[in-house]
């Protein structure tokens, strides 16, 4: 009986040997990170038209938005989203919503790569998120209470804990 625990304890070892340094994917709502805010998700969207105001369609570094749209049809890397600046997270700092995840069936990349002045004062209590147009900024899944997920050493950073 000890020598056939002792053989299942030397698989899973091997097993778990053999995964080490491999990427594992995760499921959709598995959101690494160990600080979960509740929140809420709204929708912002950048008005190529309006030449007066190149911020609307610019993040905080002068870099062209990345809408949630190009990252569902795989044009894009990542979504755009804002926070209130006073929170000090870095720019590109990466984000989960577990319910995006789980409404869209996949992992998602968000970054905090912007902010604006509906924000400020809000602290975590409120997330913009950027959509390719004033039509998809009426879509419900976007605008809703919702959950985020940070890495704790991202909170620290930024608070100089």
């Amino acid at each position: 009986m000890v020598e056939g625990i002792g053989m299942v304890l030397t698989v899973l070892t091997m097993i778990v040997t053999s995964l080490n340094g491999l990427e594992v994917e995760r499921l959709p709502g598995d959101c690494p990170g160990d600080v979960w805010l509740n929140s809420t998700l709204s929708a912002y969207y950048p008005d190529y038209n309006e030449v007066i105001d190149e911020d609307s369609y610019l993040d905080l570094r002068g870099m062209k938005v990345s809408t949630f749209q190009e990252l569902l049809d795989d044009r894009s890397q990542f979504a755009t989203v804002a926070l209130d600046k006073s929170v000090g997270l870095k720019y590109g700092t990466p984000v989960c919503v577990p319910e995006l995840e789980v409404h869209y069936g996949r992992p998602l990349s968000l970054e905090v790569r912007d902010s604006g002045s509906n924000l400020d004062g809000k602290g975590f209590s409120q997330m913009d998120i950027c959509v390719r147009s004033e039509a998809d900024s009426y879509d419900h899944i976007v605008n809703r209470p919702a959950t985020l997920v940070f890495y704790s050493r991202d909170l620290l950073e930024a608070t100089g804990l």
